[in-house]
């Protein structure tokens, strides 16, 4: 976060399935995101085997087109 100038603090949010850590204000369109999937496993988080609903492809694409390479 430092590297990226992002805010300190990020804006959390957590639910049953993910806890989450956004920061903001970040320099040169970067980002930094932390997804922690509540009770995880090593399998795909939203896939028919993963016991979640944690749509990581989609969370993972709203990420790359909100920080498009500059």
């Amino acid at each position: 976060m430092k590297q990226d100038g992002c805010s300190p603090a990020p804006k959390h949010e957590e639910d049953a399935a993910v806890y989450s850590g956004i920061y903001s204000d970040c320099k040169n369109s970067t980002g930094v995101a932390l997804y922690a999937i509540q009770g995880g496993r090593h399998t795909w988080p939203g896939g028919r085997v993963s016991g979640n609903s944690v749509p990581a492809t989609d969370l993972m694409w709203s990420f790359f087109v909100q920080h498009p390479k500059p």
